[in-house]
């Protein structure tokens, strides 16, 4: 089965919802009207990457995904990170490269990863931009200070439910407006976790919505229809 989080990922800026102070900064940069690489941050499910693909490729922009998490040394990073920014983009478009969860890197065995990234900034042209979950770890000090902080806070819950509306209407689903909010309430702003639990009670049927209980932003929809199945 496949997840509707993928299904319904936003592939364009009108898809996206809320953020739109957020998306300007983005755009600009971008553009080239500022100059700064970008440190998205946000929560775990708040759509930074998503958002971003979204955004780079309907501006025709070549996107390489770099997940810092699987180049956590200086080694790796510079290998990694710098053969992107030097590769020729085919068809000569504009390329951008994204690295991931860069809050993950920069601990005792890879302290050097951070500086390496600060390096490569101030050596290439080509944009770079990237998320954390804590922007504002004391880890990413050095990063701060050559990139523009853009921080997601959580969606508010009338932005959650509008994209849950969406979904439940390409899925033909008959769930009501009233589980459709109960659903973005519980969610807290996690618009990942809001769609995993709409598939979860779409399945299960809107008399099985207690089934979720409080929101445990580490569980994916397996677990939850799991949970239901034993029951």
């Amino acid at each position: 089965m496949k997840s509707w989080v993928v299904a319904h990922s936003p592939l364009c800026r009108k898809d996206i919802v809320g953020h739109e102070h957020e998306l300007g900064l983005l755009e600009d940069y971008l553009k080239g009207k500022t100059t700064r690489p970008i440190l998205l941050g946000g929560p775990t499910g708040g759509g930074k990457t998503t958002m971003v693909v979204a955004l780079a490729t309907e501006m025709d922009f070549e996107v390489v995904e770099v997940n810092a998490s699987d180049t956590r040394n200086k080694g790796a990073i510079e290998q990694v990170v710098g053969n992107a920014l030097k590769q020729q983009s085919l068809f000569m478009r504009q390329r951008l490269v994204l690295v991931d969860e860069v809050d993950s890197v920069s601990g005792r065995s890879d302290r050097g990863a951070i500086p390496s990234l600060v390096r490569l900034i101030k050596e290439t042209k080509t944009h770079m931009i990237f998320t954390a979950n804590d922007a504002m770890s004391d880890k990413l000090k050095a990063l701060r200070k050559v990139c523009m902080v853009v921080q997601l806070n959580p969606l508010e819950h009338e932005h959650v439910v509008k994209h849950l509306s969406r979904v439940s209407k390409k899925e033909k689903t008959s769930l009501s407006a009233e589980t459709l909010s109960a659903i973005g309430r519980r969610s807290g702003g996690d618009l990942r976790a809001a769609v995993n639990d709409l598939q979860t009670v779409a399945i299960t049927g809107e008399d099985n919505l207690d089934i979720l209980g409080a929101r445990d932003v580490t569980a994916d929809i397996a677990d939850a229809l799991l949970r239901v199945f034993k029951t």
